[in-house]
């Protein structure tokens, strides 16, 4: 037998801010990418809002010199990070 749930009336409603890098194809070096995901907990339904590019530009570096940093899982369930380093658009002309 199968049991009934009772569902409040009230939507729930989760939301994401989605955080990414992507390599602009014009200088090599990376944007930092943004999206805000609201998800209806009931339905399933995904609302995306569109894609939002920084202005600044990235270069990927070490631990020793970044500003800002990504944790992502890999493949193999490894936990990585990848380090970035703003670049002065001054240098990016050269």
């Amino acid at each position: 037998m199968s049991r009934k749930t009772i569902r409040k009336i009230e939507k729930i409603i989760s939301q994401e801010n989605v955080r990414g890098i992507k390599k602009d194809l014009s200088t090599g070096l990376y944007r930092i990418v943004t999206q805000e995901v609201k998800r209806d907990q009931h339905t399933n339904e995904i609302k995306c809002n569109s894609v939002e590019e920084s202005e600044e530009l990235y270069k990927i570096t070490s631990a020793d010199d970044f500003d800002r940093f990504f944790k992502y899982q890999d493949i193999d369930g490894s936990e990585n990070t990848v380090y970035l380093k703003k670049v002065v658009q001054e240098n990016v002309l050269e």
